[in-house]
């Protein structure tokens, strides 16, 4: 049975309406709509990775303290398996066991030692002699934005099975994977990041080695990468794909190291390297997965795991069925045909897949918390449990106001808003605890959607053979068509089955399940997303949240409306 998810806690008016809604949605225009039958066989099947489906979390884009009861418990319904910390950007300036960005060295709050650079005194130097260098536009927020927030919030540091970012992540029953600050950041302290990890226990998925690498290379024809005076060892930045293997391959040695001194088994520290975006035929990325290949041909492949993240290109026009049909593409070619090209390449063969980080747009607003991304969101995490090398696939972020759990920008105390608020105490070298001070969380429609594939993941061992045949219809892609319905069945642990349902086109649909050869007649547990206006653009805000998770018990086939996703649960035989 699933949990039902409405537009927030304490809301039983909500809940009550989306029940009522959901009983009209799935069973009312039965006879008007055309049939689709999804059949399920439960014989024919691949295994599938434990807690599969989750979030990404992106730490000073949230004023949530992790420790926090009411945050835990407005996030748990989600049911996510697992998280990603420190997460994004801000991991190329973290310091682990602070949990804290440390401020430039002189400055009002800085805790080195005079005369040694902090890791964003590294990055200005490495990286401000090459201004058209995205990344120095990240390097100035570090200083501008991310590192007063932290401090701000007393920062987010890795903490046991109680506290911190580890308690928050096991209180929610999730694992996560731990984002290592390889750039300016030395391989000793991945070494006593990695032992505090097994000494601890704590639930780690594994080591991704630096977030997004390929966006920090600087010229390989200007020579040696030059740190500032008094710097410790780190990397800093990379010529090119082969060079920052070259330099991982110490900090991949220190973490087993640590895990063997511990007297925890090495194997179970998976290190992964960055691998580039999936689905991305840009030069940029062709040149990186070359040099990752030419490395492999000349020294071989260490590593344990490789990590992706995907975002579909952006649609420049500004009528939605135009990001509609971009989203469609990503779903095309962001899937099989990456798969196909991931499992061709020789530093990769074999090797479990993270995709640690996804969504249906990098910077498109209009589309991102929408219905439409909710289906997007849904129907990407499916179609990606259907291989088995991969080991997790996390939507970017779990903390946003555009796509995840949304946080109201009003201030914890005072006037303005809870960044600013944060900035000033940090700059202040104060610390502003907000545990139970709050207000105003709620869910967006898109990780409303997620949640109904996380369910369905997360609580399942198999990857069942499944195939939808009938009037499925069609949405356009970029350069041809895809089927509006797509469905995926699991096997659950306790021997239910599992089944993700989307809808991407206008037209209801009457779904017939089948399971084994035989016509499902007991009740189906069904929960549901859909508009409530038919607008797939529709969307929650901080101020009013239309859209909730619909929950109705199903007898025979149900109607699923336009622009939905559903999950499907039949009880254990």
């Amino acid at each position: 049975m699933t949990r039902r998810i409405g537009a927030g806690p304490g809301t039983p008016r909500r809940l009550a309406f989306a029940a009522a809604v959901a009983a009209s949605l799935l069973c009312a225009g039965a006879a008007r709509a055309q049939s689709v039958t999804v059949s399920v066989d439960r014989t024919s099947f691949t295994a599938l990775a434990s807690n599969f489906g989750g979030a990404n979390i992106s730490s000073p884009d949230t004023p949530v303290a992790f420790g926090d009861p009411a945050v835990r418990a407005f996030v748990k319904p989600l049911q996510p398996g697992v998280l990603r910390w420190p997460g994004g950007t801000v991991n190329d300036f973290f310091v682990w066991n602070t949990g804290r960005i440390p401020a430039p060295a002189g400055s009002a709050t800085s805790r080195t030692r005079p005369g040694v650079p902090t890791p964003i005194d590294i990055a200005r130097a490495v990286f401000s002699p090459y201004p058209a260098i995205g990344f120095n536009r990240e390097v100035a927020r570090a200083t501008d934005e991310l590192q007063p927030i932290l401090d701000g919030k007393g920062g987010n540091p890795l903490g046991d099975r109680e506290h911190g970012f580890a308690g928050f992540a096991t209180a929610l029953g999730a694992r996560f994977v731990v984002v290592v600050n390889a750039t300016t950041d030395t391989a000793e302290a991945a070494e006593r990041l990695a032992f505090a990890v097994a000494r601890r226990g704590l639930p780690v998925v594994g080591f991704e080695l630096v977030n997004e690498p390929y966006f920090l290379q600087v010229p390989a024809s200007d020579g040696p990468i030059a740190l500032p005076p008094g710097a410790l060892r780190v990397s800093g930045a990379f010529a090119d794909g082969g060079d920052y293997l070259a330099k991982m391959k110490p900090y991949r040695d220190a973490i087993k190291r640590a895990f063997v001194s511990a007297g925890v088994d090495p194997g179970r520290a998976l290190v992964a390297i960055g691998g580039g975006y999936a689905g991305d035929t840009s030069s940029r990325n062709r040149t990186w997965m070359a040099d990752l290949a030419a490395y492999t041909s000349a020294h071989g492949a260490w590593w344990d795991a490789v990590a992706f993240h995907f975002y579909p290109p952006e649609s420049k026009a500004d009528d939605f069925a135009t990001k509609m049909t971009y989203a469609n593409d990503g779903l095309a070619t962001g899937t099989d045909p990456f798969v196909a090209s991931y499992r061709a390449m020789n530093w990769s063969a074999g090797k479990p897949l993270l995709l640690t980080e996804f969504n249906v747009t990098l910077n498109d607003r209009t589309i991102e918390g929408s219905v439409y991304a909710g289906v997007f969101s849904a129907e990407y995490v499916a179609r990606m449990s259907r291989f088995p090398e991969t080991a997790d696939v996390m939507l970017h972020e779990l903390f946003s106001s555009r796509d995840g759990v949304g946080v109201p920008s009003t201030a914890i105390d005072g006037a303005g808003d809870w960044k600013a608020e944060l900035a000033a105490a940090g700059q202040a070298g104060q610390v502003l605890d907000t545990t139970g001070r709050i207000r105003g969380l709620f869910y967006t429609a898109q990780i409303l959607g997620l949640s109904l594939a996380d369910a369905a993941v997360n609580a399942s061992d198999r990857v069942l053979g499944t195939t939808v045949t009938g009037a499925t219809g069609s949405v356009p892609t970029r350069s041809a068509t895809l089927p509006a319905v797509f469905a995926q069945g699991y096997r659950g642990r306790d021997g239910s089955t599992h089944v993700i349902v989307t809808n991407k086109g206008a037209d209801a649909k009457l779904v017939r399940l089948v399971v084994d050869g035989q016509a499902v007649s007991a009740p189906l547990q069904v929960d549901v997303l859909a508009p409530t206006n038919g607008d797939p653009g529709q969307v929650n805000t901080a101020s009013a949240q239309p859209v909730a998770v619909a929950h109705a018990a199903v007898q025979g086939p149900m109607t699923l409306p336009g622009y939905a996703v559903a999950h499907l649960v039949v009880g254990a035989p």
